[in-house]
Order: C-alpha cells, then sequence, then structure tokens
C-alpha cells in the first residue's frame, strides 16, 4: 500500500513528519492495524475511507505515532529539575508565584505526573504550581486522564522511591493517585499550532522531549520558535537525546548535566545592560575519555567539550605519544562539533569525513558524523555512522540511545528495547 501524494501532504502540513518516516514502515503498519479493527480487507477501499473521513484520518495519525512512554524516562532531567526547584526557584519566587510547567507531547501521562511527583517530593506546595500536558492524540489523553497504568511504564529503577504516588489497582496495574492528578492539566495541541499550545501566557519550564526527531526541518524550527516565545527568561528546555538541535538559536545555553540534555533560555538584558545572574550554572564541559567511549554529551550533535590537557611534548615515550594523538584527534572533533553547533552542518560534514579518512576510525569520530547526519535529516546515513560506531565500541552509552530511538522511529519495537536494556545496564554499571 502507498499513501496518495494528497494524503503525504496533508501529514507533513499537519503534523511535520518527516519524509523518511512517512516512506517507512510505519505507515504501512497503521494502516493495516486500522483496516484489522475496521474489518477492511482491501486496500484501495481503505485508502478512500482515509482520504473521505475526517475522523479515520485522525484514528491513523493516532496509530502512526509512537506513544510509548514511562515513568522518569532517563532519570537525568527529573533529577536537575529538582535540585534547580530547590537551589533557584525557591530561593526567588514569592509566596504568590505558581511554577508552570509545560509537557508535550505528553503520550499516555507518564513524564507530566512524573514532573508533578518530582515537585511534590521537592517540598513545592501543591498550590505552588501547575503541570500542563498535551498532546495530538485524544486517545492519548484519555488514557492519560485516567491515570491507569501496566506494568510497561514502569521500567528499571527510574521510579523506585515514587511508589507512594501510587495506588494498586483490584485487576492489576497502579493508578497516579488523586493528590498527583489534579496537580496537571490535559489538553489536545499539535506542536505546529501556537493557538493549541496557549495553556499559560508563559512557562518557567517545558519538557519537549523525543519528538523532533520525527520532524522536518521546517518543522523542528518551528517548534522551537513556539517553544521560545513560551519559555520564560531563564526558563529551561528539556530535550530529547536524539532531537537534532541545530535549530536551537542563541536564545538558549546549555546547563545542568549533559544527561539531563537541558537548555536555559538566556536572560534579557535590562536597561542597565547587564543581565540578572543565575544561580544554577551553565552545564560543565564533558570529555572524550582515552578508551574512545564518550561521556553524556551536553548539545547540539556532539556536545561533550573535551577538556583537553596542555599539548605533551613530542620527545616522550611511546604510551604519552598515544595520549598525545588521541587529545589532538579529539581538539578537532571537538572543534567539528563546535562548526555543527553553529549550524554549519556542510562544513562540519565535510570536515568530519576528512578526519576518518586521513585518521584511524574511531566511535566518537563516527558518532559525530551520524549526530552531523542526523540534525540534516538524513537519518539512513547517521544510523549506518552510529552503527559503525558501536562496531568499534559496543559500549558507547550515547550511540545505544541513538540506536534505540532511531530504531523505535522505524517501528522496530523489538530493537529498540534490547539497546535500552543494554543502556540500562550501562548506567546501571556506573552508578
Amino acid at each position: 500500500m502507498t499513501l496518495p501524494p494528497d494524503m503525504l501532504q496533508r501529514l507533513r502540513r499537519t503534523y511535520g513528519f518527516d519524509d523518511t518516516v512517512l516512506s517507512g514502515p510505519g505507515c504501512l503498519v497503521a494502516a493495516h492495524h486500522r483496516m484489522r479493527q475496521l474489518g477492511v480487507e482491501d486496500e484501495d477501499a481503505y485508502l478512500e475511507k482515509l482520504l473521505a473521513s475526517g475522523e479515520e484520518f485522525e484514528a491513523f495519525v493516532d496509530e502512526l505515532l509512537v506513544p510509548e512512554s514511562w515513568f522518569f524516562r532517563d532519570r537525568a532531567p527529573f533529577d536537575f529539575l529538582a535540585r534547580w526547584v530547590q537551589s533557584e526557584w525557591s530561593g526567588q519566587s514569592g509566596p504568590d508565584r505558581m511554577l508552570r510547567v509545560l509537557s508535550v507531547p505528553c503520550a499516555s501521562g507518564p513524564e507530566p505526573y512524573s514532573i508533578a511527583m518530582t515537585l511534590i517530593d521537592s517540598g513545592l506546595p501543591e498550590r505552588s504550581f501547575r503541570v500542563y500536558a498535551g498532546d495530538v492524540s485524544e486517545r492519548n489523553l484519555v488514557h492519560a486522564r485516567r491515570g491507569e497504568y501496566r506494568s510497561m511504564a514502569f521500567r528499571g529503577k527510574d521510579a523506585e522511591g515514587r511508589r507512594h504516588h501510587f495506588e494498586p489497582l483490584p485487576e492489576g496495574g497502579m493508578r497516579v493517585r488523586e493528590q498527583v492528578r489534579r496537580c496537571v492539566s490535559f489538553k489536545r495541541c499539535n506542536l505546529l499550532d501556537p493557538g493549541s499550545l496557549a495553556f499559560a501566557p508563559s512557562f518557567d519550564v517545558i519538557f519537549c522531549r523525543n519528538v523532533l526527531i520525527y520532524f522536518c526541518e521546517d518543522a523542528r524550527r518551528s517548534v522551537v520558535g513556539h517553544m521560545q516565545k513560551l519559555l520564560a527568561d531563564g526558563g529551561l528546555f528539556f530535550v530529547g537525546h536524539a532531537d537534532g538541535l541545530s535549530v536551537l538559536t542563541g536564545e538558549f545555553e546549555p546547563t545542568g548535566p549533559a544527561s539531563a540534555f537541558c537548555y536555559r533560555r538566556r536572560l534579557s538584558v535590562p536597561a542597565s545592560g547587564v543581565a540578572k545572574p543565575c544561580s544554577v550554572p551553565a552545564r560543565k564541559t564533558g570529555r572524550v575519555s582515552a578508551s574512545g567511549s564518550a561521556s553524556r554529551r551536553s548539545s547540539t550533535v556532539v556536545p561533550a567539550r573535551s577538556a583537553l590537557k596542555s599539548p605533551v611534548p613530542a620527545a616522550t615515550s611511546g604510551a604519552v605519544n598515544a595520549s598525545s594523538e588521541k587529545d589532538a584527534s579529539a581538539l578537532v572533533l571537538h572543534e567539528i562539533a563546535r562548526l555543527a553547533d553553529q549550524g554549519n552542518l556542510a562544513a562540519a560534514r565535510e570536515q568530519c569525513l576528512t578526519h576518518l579518512q586521513t585518521h584511524k576510525p574511531s566511535a566518537d569520530a563516527l558518532f559525530l558524523l551520524g549526530q552531523i547526519e542526523m540534525a540534516s535529516s538524513r537519518l539512513a546515513e547517521a544510523e549506518t555512522c552510529i552503527r559503525k560506531a558501536l562496531y568499534l565500541n559496543p559500549n558507547h552509552l550515547d550511540a545505544l540511545v541513538q540506536m534505540a530511538l532511531l530504531a523505535e522511529r522505524r517501528g522496530s519495537a523489538q530493537e529498540a528495547q534490547r539497546l535500552r536494556a543494554r543502556v540500562r545496564k550501562l548506567e546501571a554499571a556506573h552508578v
């Protein structure tokens, strides 16, 4: 089955889907699922219904979207949010000021509920904050408002210590307690429609994670532009591991630990010309280790900034020479990443290819090239590079995370699950 051009154009225009999403197996899987639900066996008959019915179009999009989410996914963003609340927000906000947090897309609700639980456990009274959550799928929102979840919504150790926020259901599973549910408002919205995002005049924190990867470049820029307008000065913007952020403007600066993937909107300069200082520091730089495995990244493409030592004199032992060569290579990769972060993707790609041709291939260099390809919407090329990086270093944590998201995007749920299991195992080993 092939979707007609006018249907593909409608999906691009309405939802911003990248061509790799529309040309992948996901559309076919979604269509066949809907055909089974409707009892329709003929593909042409289903396509006719899909083109004629707005209700069926929305049901098809519900099937096409990946609603997978779980409580405290990736953990680090929520840990940093808690520290920010305790170290900055609680000390600067007045007694009547309300913390407003936006979570989009919220899928079936684990993320906004995780945010509310984090804020409650950080000591904020319920009346002092509000979490607003939106999703394009009405089916997801019905599930979210109900607040009932099975075991797949609780993975690994991420939700440990939060069980007091749930109550068991007689038929199995868990329900989010009323105290948490009443802190979250759900609303249908489309990230490309700024009017549908007007939950509140502005937000102090925005979570918009693991969705930009599905959008074309123009849609990514549009969404980030909407988020920028909604985010208050000094506010926090959390994104996902694989969200290519070459579209971020100079309005944002990385902050917090690299694994949180958080950016702060820069403070507006007041009339005096001096910006108000922030109590949460900008993100510390990472290091590319001698073994070639990178620490968690902190910006757009390979955000880890190599904390390089001064050059070692050439007249030293062979071991030191080898270390010096690795430092020199890391410096080159740092400069290439800087180019990409500035939006010079073509130049960054060319320099990265040249580096790979003139040096022994490394997992970090291949991963960097994969990130550049991803930011340029060349997902097939990105996946090839990241697979090569994992061949050289099977424990490259960032590459495993990216591969899991790419597998999820092309509909390979089992592969994504296996990769995430490897990520959790590696993270547990380094705790």
